[in-house]
């Protein structure tokens, strides 16, 4: 394969990822709810992608304050949960840090009084695309 259709091709495959997320932006957006445009001169912000979700093969860091058996760090499995000690398996696949945080002191509460829970995305693995047919280089990036 010639490098101008490679170039062809990944340039193809790089809008048709910007339109697919455009359009997934516009369809969640209510327009009364976008906001007004600033004044020609300032600079303009990022768009607001919202919250990150935890996703399969993210590698998560649990911490729980005074608790050094419970806090771990723990990949997430393809079917979206992660184990931990007492607790075995929670749920953590589309729910943001946050969410799971709070969801983990929700569950900690049986065994221990006021637990302080931290929830850090270490590696986020779960956005991938996988690369193959004739490239230099096929594989998941």
């Amino acid at each position: 394969m010639s490098s101008r259709v490679f170039a062809s091709l990944m340039v193809l495959v790089l809008l048709t990822g910007a339109v697919a997320v455009a359009g997934a932006q516009t369809s969640t957006v209510p327009p009364a709810a976008a906001p007004a445009a600033k004044p020609t001169g300032e600079p303009q912000a990022a768009p607001d992608l919202g919250e990150y979700r935890i996703g399969p093969e993210d590698v998560l860091q649990i911490s729980v304050w005074r608790n050094d058996a419970m806090s771990r760090t723990v990949p997430v499995r393809p079917d979206g949960r992660i184990s931990l000690p007492l607790l075995n398996d929670v749920e953590a696949g589309g729910l943001t840090p946050a969410e799971l945080r709070d969801s983990l002191i929700k569950k900690l509460t049986e065994f221990m009084p006021n637990p302080e829970v931290s929830v850090i995305v270490l590696e986020a693995r779960s956005f991938e695309v996988s690369v193959i047919g004739e490239v230099p280089k096929p594989g998941r990036f």
